[in-house]
């Protein structure tokens, strides 16, 4: 509520030209702990022209992804070249107040990557494998591979404005969700045109155990992997002495 107040503050007028949209996040610095299962974002503000329409895009940090197809040689069924694509979104959340392609252009939608198809069209390779590759496949395979693990979150109903003016719409991020700096862009739509655009920060970080467990793993990859293989034969010895003396 604070945050709104803020919010209202800020857009009433003073002599010059209100903002077109201003916009604010919940919790800008989500901490993930040993027993984080997920946690929820909502994203409020409001836009300046009455009965505008909204563009809620909420943008995880890039990464690089991996991607290798079954192939059939000599009978077996065995992994392919790989196709490594960079800067893929470790999260993607959209939102709208109506369909974004009744909203915007093809061509405003790619450019500004709104949307599935101009997310998965924005995927470029980081370098063409010598196997011929239908690349618009390999593309929705690793869109496809996203939403599998709950990392894309287009929601179906439209963002109401209340007022026409102010608009509020919440996204879940779930327990698997990226560590790094997100981006919360929204967009003021009118007449099929983008008349503004805000961008916020929003941070996941982990804390306390989960990040020095992180960073152990990240920078004595050895001695964490001992360690794993060292607790993995002492809960199995301990499971096998509990059953043997039952």
């Amino acid at each position: 509520m604070k945050r709104l107040l803020i919010l209202l503050l800020l857009w009433l007028p003073t002599g010059a030209r209100a903002q077109a949209v201003l916009a604010d996040v919940t919790h800008p610095l989500v901490a993930i702990t040993t027993g984080f299962s997920g946690t929820e974002i909502t994203v409020f503000g409001m836009v300046d022209e009455y009965n505008s329409d909204v563009i809620v895009m909420l943008r995880g940090p890039g990464q690089t992804l991996g991607l290798r197809r079954k192939e059939r040689n000599f009978g077996l069924w065995l992994n392919g070249a790989e196709q490594r694509f960079s800067q893929v979104p470790g999260f993607y959340g959209l939102a709208a107040s109506k369909p974004v392609t009744s909203l915007l252009s093809l061509e405003d939608l790619n450019q500004n990557r709104i949307g599935l198809t101009a997310l998965q069209n924005s995927l470029e390779p980081v370098r063409a494998t010598d196997a011929p590759r239908d690349l618009d496949s390999d593309r929705a395979a690793v869109i496809g591979e996203l939403a599998k693990r709950g990392l894309i979150v287009q929601k179906n109903e439209p963002i109401r404005l209340l007022g026409g003016r102010l608009f509020k719409v919440s996204f879940a991020l779930p327990s698997n969700v990226p560590v790094g700096p997100f981006q919360v862009t929204v967009f003021a739509v009118k007449d099929r045109q983008v008349i503004g655009a805000l961008t916020t920060p929003l941070i996941t970080s982990q804390i306390g155990l989960a990040a020095d467990v992180h960073d152990w793993a990240y920078s004595l990859p050895w001695a964490y992997a001992l360690a794993s293989l060292g607790l993995a034969v002492l809960m199995g010895g301990l499971g096998f002495w509990a059953f043997r003396n039952r």
